[in-house]
């Protein structure tokens, strides 16, 4: 699709460039018809000869596209300007007098088909290198993940398990940085391209829609039928549009004191960084989340559910927002993190920031909780 229908005939538009006028005369001009089993199509047929160097030659050639479209009127006028013994300058390809063309102009449905199938190359591509990133994880052998935190006086034996998410690094401080796991910016991305594919899926129909409009036909079951992936697309674009006002929030940096055992207290720190002014609310909680993950083929779906839930924080003021600390105690009777290949325990900080007629901050820092220390006797 992408190389046919739009980078070949841009090729050919652009080599055309170079071809020279020779005198041509119409044979015979008509609009074909090409019916399938849920629609009609049409197409331009020009038959011409025309003289080159001497030789005379014939073509059907009109323009660089390629097979039939709807919009039949389009095409008969067309038709109407090429009648049988008119006579035009047709552009000659030097290098192979056998090619000729009527119309060597370029078109922008070239480059849109062009763009719509390298949109479909693209995705197509992603999804292949995903799966093999995939495959390569599944692949690869389980870890022990059985190191003692710095600094933390436990033993070894202590953190023995096999299934223990890997811990957070310090830095020079012996404080944890948390990396939130929650990016506007990507996000819009990927909505944006969703978007772009979907709507153009769409347009197709569309435009097909408007076209029997416009030549007295109505496309009422058409028109039913597409409404509701109507309605997708308009609300994908909408999603896209808050995504991308949400990028422009500011900025939560979370840090905490090390990776705190179940029943422990650990400190937390944060920053915000862009337009704090805006924010008018802030809060800050703990939450324990159980992600399962259930296989049906090659198809996965991830279900989360909420066990435990505490706010630390909650702050109103403008000076108050800006930077603080708090603590934070784990409950000793939990589960602490674990990460098996279809269950996972995550514990997470989760940031909301309130802001007037705009989208608000959210933003969440997964951490990891250690086991509850061993009892000494």
């Amino acid at each position: 699709m992408t190389w046919f229908l739009g980078i070949r005939p841009m090729l050919q538009v652009l080599d055309a460039r170079t071809w020279e006028e020779a005198p041509a005369r119409v044979l015979s001009s008509e609009v074909r018809t090409h019916r399938g089993s849920d629609s009609t199509t049409y197409s331009i047929r020009i038959s011409y000869t025309y003289e080159w160097r001497g030789q005379m030659l014939t073509s059907e050639r009109y323009d660089f596209s390629s097979g039939s479209s709807s919009g039949r009127e389009s095409k008969a006028r067309v038709v109407r300007r090429y009648p049988p013994g008119h006579e035009f300058m047709a552009f000659v390809n030097p290098a192979k007098p056998a090619e000729a063309v009527i119309d060597r102009e370029f078109r922008w449905i070239y480059a849109a088909l062009g763009g719509f199938g390298g949109l479909f190359t693209a995705v197509g591509a992603g999804v292949m290198l995903f799966g093999l990133r995939q495959t390569k994880k599944k692949d690869a052998p389980l870890s022990s993940r059985s190191s003692a935190a710095p600094g933390s006086g436990a033993t070894g034996d202590s953190l023995s398990h096999n299934w223990l998410p890997p811990l957070d690094t310090r830095d020079a401080r012996g404080k944890i940085t948390l990396k939130n796991e929650s990016t506007p910016g990507a996000a819009a991305i990927v909505l944006f391209l969703f978007a772009l594919l979907w709507n153009g899926l769409l347009s197709v129909f569309l435009f097909k829609i408007w076209q029997g409009w416009q030549e007295g036909r109505t496309e009422v079951f058409l028109l039913l039928f597409m409404t509701p992936f109507i309605l997708v697309g308009i609300g994908v674009i909408g999603l896209f549009f808050y995504t991308l006002l949400s990028s422009f929030n500011p900025r939560i940096t979370l840090a905490l004191s090390g990776n705190p055992r179940l029943g422990e207290t650990a400190g937390i720190e944060w920053m915000l960084t862009g337009a704090a002014d805006r924010l008018r609310t802030l809060t800050i909680r703990l939450e324990g989340v159980e992600r399962a993950t259930t296989r049906s083929g090659k198809s996965s779906h991830t279900e989360e559910s909420v066990f435990f839930r505490n706010e630390i924080v909650s702050i109103t003021g403008l000076r108050a927002l800006a930077a603080g600390s708090a603590t934070v105690t784990l409950p000793a009777n939990l589960m602490h993190s674990f990460a098996a290949p279809n269950n996972r325990i995550v514990w997470r900080l989760v940031a909301h920031g309130r802001i007037d007629f705009w989208p608000d901050l959210r933003a969440s820092f997964p951490f990891t909780v250690l086991p509850a220390s061993p009892r000494r006797s």
